[in-house]
């Protein structure tokens, strides 16, 4: 995020503390750090309700659906194509 922009909602603060831990995976992994998740927030910082897994091996990540008041995922919505609908 960039500086000055304040943090508000769950989301935003999962998006920091996630990006935090990627910077560390990938100190220790490198290349090896193919696949990770960064929450999909809105302007509100609260969650998107389709989530999904970031890759950089040129694979599409898993999605899901969640709530987007605490992204908690939604029963029945694991492993959904990335061109999935969660309305």
């Amino acid at each position: 995020l960039s500086p000055g922009v304040s943090l508000q909602g769950p989301c935003h603060l999962e998006l920091q503390t996630a990006l935090d831990r990627i910077s560390k995976a990938h100190e220790k992994l490198g290349e090896k750090l193919t696949r990770f998740y960064l929450p999909n927030c809105d302007k509100h910082g609260l969650y998107k309700q389709k989530q999904c897994e970031s890759t950089l091996d040129g694979q599409k990540g898993r999605c899901w659906c969640v709530s987007s008041w605490n992204g908690k995922k939604l029963l029945g919505s694991s492993d959904l194509p990335s061109e999935a609908d969660c309305r």
